[in-house]
C-alpha cells in the first residue's frame, strides 16, 4: 500500500472532531496608505477632492470644484469654478457664472453672479455684490456688496467696503476707499483714502490723504500728496500740487503751489501765493508783472505761473 493510500485510509477511519472554541481577536494591523481623491463627473460637472461636491452631485450643472471643503454647502450652483480650500463654499442656486481660485476665495459668496476672484482670500466677504474681477492677495476682501470693480495687485481694495465701478491696479490701490467711480493705477495710489468719488490717480503714492475730495485728476508720482477735500483739481507731474489741501479747480502742471488755493494755474517749477479767484469770472488780455510783485488790484486778476515767472490775467465778470 502506498503512503498516499495509507493517509486517505487513516482520514476515513478517524473523521475530524467538532470545531474548537474560537480564540481571541488579534491586534489591529497598521493603517494602509490614503486612497486617491474622489473624482465624480455628473451633470456636466467635475468634482475632485476631499469633501468636494458632497451635496451638489445631483443638483449643480457645469461646475468644476477642486479642493478640500470647497463645496460643502453648494446648492444647485451653475457655471461655478472653485479651486482651492473652501473656495466658493457658500454658493447657492442664484449665484451663477462665478470663478474662485485660491484658499477661501469667494468664501461667503451666496447669491452674487459673475464674480472672478483669484488669490488667497480674494473676495472672501462678498455675498451679493457681482461683476467684480479681482486678482491678488486679499483683493476686495472686506466688502459684501461691492459691484463692478476691478482690483489687481496685492491687497488692492482690501479694506474697501462701500465701493462700486472702481478700477484699482497696483498694490494697495484704493485700499480703504468708500466711494464710486475711482480709478487708481500704480502702487499705493489712494491707499489711505477714506471717502471720495470720481477721482483718477496715476503714479506711485498719489493722493494719499484724499478724504472727501471728488472729481480730481492726479498724474505723477507723489502728486496731490496733501489733497483732502479739494475737488476738480488737475495735477500733473512729480509731487505737483503738494501744498493743496482743500483747494478747488486748480490746474498744476509740473509745478508747486505755495499755498492752499483755488482756481489757479501753475505751469512749470514755481509757486503761487495765497490767491483765490471766483470761478465765475472770465479773463482776457495777458499782463506781465515785474519781479513777481502783485498789484493792489490782485483780486481782479487770475495769477498764472509759467516757469518762475508770474503772469496776471485781468478778470472781468462773465455776461
Amino acid at each position: 500500500m502506498s503512503l498516499l493510500t495509507e493517509i486517505f485510509a487513516d482520514i476515513l477511519a478517524n473523521p475530524a472532531g467538532p470545531v474548537g472554541v474560537r480564540g481571541p481577536t488579534g491586534a489591529t494591523g497598521p493603517t494602509g496608505p490614503t486612497g486617491p481623491a474622489v473624482t465624480v463627473i455628473e451633470n456636466d460637472s467635475v468634482y475632485l477632492g476631499v469633501s468636494g461636491g458632497i451635496e451638489p452631485l445631483v443638483q449643480g450643472t457645469q461646475n468644476v470644484l477642486i479642493g478640500a471643503g470647497n463645496s460643502l454647502s453648494v446648492k444647485a450652483a451653475t457655471g461655478l469654478i472653485a479651486i482651492g480650500y473652501q473656495a466658493g463654499s457658500s454658493v447657492q442656486a442664484a449665484a451663477i457664472n462665478n470663478t474662485f481660485v485660491g484658499t477661501q476665495a469667494g468664501l461667503l459668496n451666496t447669491t452674487a453672479v459673475a464674480n472672478t476672484f483669484v488669490g488667497f482670500n480674494s473676495g472672501m466677504s462678498t455675498t451679493t455684490g457681482g461683476f467684480n474681477t479681482c486678482l491678488g492677495l486679499s483683493t476686495l476682501s472686506a466688502s459684501s456688496t461691492a459691484f463692478r470693480n476691478i482690483a489687481i495687485g496685492a491687497e488692492s481694495m482690501a479694506a474697501a467696503v462701500l465701493c462700486n465701478n472702481c478700477v484699482s491696479i497696483g498694490a494697495l490701490t484704493n485700499f480703504n476707499v468708500s466711494g464710486d467711480n475711482n480709478v487708481a493705477v500704480g502702487n499705493d495710489v489712494f491707499s489711505d483714502t477714506v471717502t471720495g468719488s470720481n477721482n483718477t490717480g496715476v503714479g506711485h503714492a498719489v493722493g494719499l490723504a484724499l478724504n472727501g475730495g471728488e472729481q480730481n485728476t492726479l498724474v505723477g508720482s507723489g502728486c496731490g500728496g496733501s489733497l483732502q477735500t479739494g475737488t476738480q483739481n488737475l495735477v500733473l507731474g512729480y509731487q505737483a500740487g503738494a501744498n493743496v489741501v482743500n483747494g478747488n479747480q486748480n490746474v498744476v502742471v509740473g509745478g508747486q503751489i505755495g499755498a492752499d488755493v483755488s482756481n489757479c494755474i501753475a505751469l512749470g517749477v514755481g509757486s503761487i501765493g495765497p490767491f483765490t479767484q471766483n470761478s465765475q469770472l472770465g479773463f482776457a488780455n495777458l499782463t506781465l508783472t515785474t519781479g513777481g510783485t502783485v498789484p493792489a488790484v490782485a483780486s481782479s486778476y487770475l495769477p498764472v505761473w509759467i516757469g518762475v515767472t508770474q503772469f496776471l490775467l485781468p478778470l472781468f465778470p462773465v455776461v
